[in-house]
């Protein structure tokens, strides 16, 4: 990337979540890519320098963002070693720079193992730089000024410049966790498979640090979910841009509305919880737009009339939570006495809890929490008669 101008379009690819690849695809196109093809995991995209800097700030569901650099086939350990040193790596940075590199190697027969891969590419490296220079320069593995991505599939091999650098759903504003909580670009990707657009009321009545609020309200209030990180891998890159990445945020920070048009509310039985939610969206200035109290939520009712609710109730795996059945059944208890009008999303990891909430869903979505398969479950609570129970054994699996 380093050799490009600012104009010139170049493949990227945008790493993700398992099932959240059609989310990022749509966002891709909304933001403006090119050659947009969505993959396991992955959706490739073309752009120009000022693109992938609006990717970082901008994409919600990517957890990072990569440049390839050089994709070549090979036949031994040796062929790799070689092609890695092919690689103008002095172009993309110097001797007085860190760089690590994270190797993932699927089905090869050169490699048993990832770790290999990438010692075997920090060696060709290191001599290039030595070879030219009689000097190297050091690996960092912690906060490497260049991070370099290899993919070994089979025999095909990609190696690509890491842009983003820290994962892009580290937004920088969630310092104070819960015990078990989701990651921000997930929890993105279920408001946005929820149809969640700021036009609505929304509720999570077990918000935990606040993550589900927190991306709520950067969605309805437009506000690019990276605008006040301070850091990313590109701008170490010896072609990095200072003005052209500050007319990005300029431009993201003009696109943030004002005021919310419906409210956001989290709340949670534990007032320590909320006090870190509370702390949390301070760092993103949205400490004053969502409604954050101490409720449990048997006894919480909506804030309008019509909306919507997507929670994240205990699985039962991570939290020591007894009755987990009773806890399900609590929930859809609530749901159909407290919540008419609304279409209610759980989003939970217990296959077997989620039977008692009690309710038919009308969508049900295979996902992943890290890695614990997980369903997102939509429930339409219809006003008067048109609700519809099921007995817990009596849901799909």
């Amino acid at each position: 990337m380093s050799e490009n101008k600012q104009n010139d379009y170049v493949p990227m690819i945008a790493k993700t979540i398992y099932g959240l690849e059609e989310i990022l695809v749509k966002e891709l196109q909304e933001l403006g890519a090119s050659d947009i093809e969505a993959q396991n995991r992955v959706v490739t995209f073309s752009g120009n320098k000022k693109f992938l800097y609006k990717a970082n700030v901008h994409l919600r569901t990517a957890g990072r963002i990569l440049v390839p650099l050089s994709q070549f086939t090979i036949s031994s350990k040796d062929d790799y070693y070689d092609e890695i040193k092919k690689i103008n790596w002095m172009s993309l940075f110097g001797l007085d720079e860190t760089f690590a590199i994270d190797a993932l190697v699927n089905h090869s027969r050169a490699f048993d193992n990832s770790m290999y891969a990438g010692q075997l590419a920090k060696d060709a490296i290191v001599d290039q730089f030595r070879e030219e220079t009689g000097a190297r320069p050091s690996v960092d593995t912690n906060d490497p000024d260049i991070q370099i991505n290899i993919h070994v599939n089979k025999n095909i091999i990609t190696v690509s410049l890491d842009s983003s650098g820290v994962p892009l759903h580290k937004r920088g504003y969630r310092v104070e966790l819960s015990k078990a909580p989701m990651n921000e670009n997930l929890a993105a990707g279920l408001l946005l498979i929820a149809g969640y657009d700021g036009e609505q009321a929304l509720i999570d009545p077990m918000c935990g640090s606040g993550t589900i609020p927190i991306e709520a309200a950067m969605i309805a209030l437009n506000m690019a979910p990276s605008l006040y990180r301070k850091h990313f891998a590109f701008m170490n890159w010896n072609n990095f841009d200072e003005e052209l990445f500050d007319e990005v945020i300029a431009e993201a920070k003009a696109e943030v509305k004002d005021e919310l048009k419906f409210p956001i509310v989290g709340s949670d039985k534990d007032k320590y919880v909320i006090d870190k939610a509370k702390n949390n969206a301070s760092r993103v200035r949205l400490h004053n737009k969502i409604i954050f109290e101490k409720m449990r939520f048997e006894n919480q009712f909506p804030p309008e009339e019509d909306g919507m609710l997507i929670t994240n109730p205990p699985y039962g795996e991570r939290l020591d939570i007894p009755a987990i059945d009773s806890l399900y059944s609590m929930i859809g208890d609530t749901l159909k006495q407290n919540f008419d009008g609304y279409d209610a999303f759980i989003f939970s990891g217990n296959l077997e809890a989620v039977k008692f909430v009690g309710l038919k869903p009308s969508m049900k979505r295979k996902m992943f929490n890290g890695p614990i398969e997980c369903r997102f479950l939509r429930y339409e609570m219809y006003k008067g008669s048109k609700k519809v129970s099921t007995p817990p054994d009596s849901t799909e699996e």
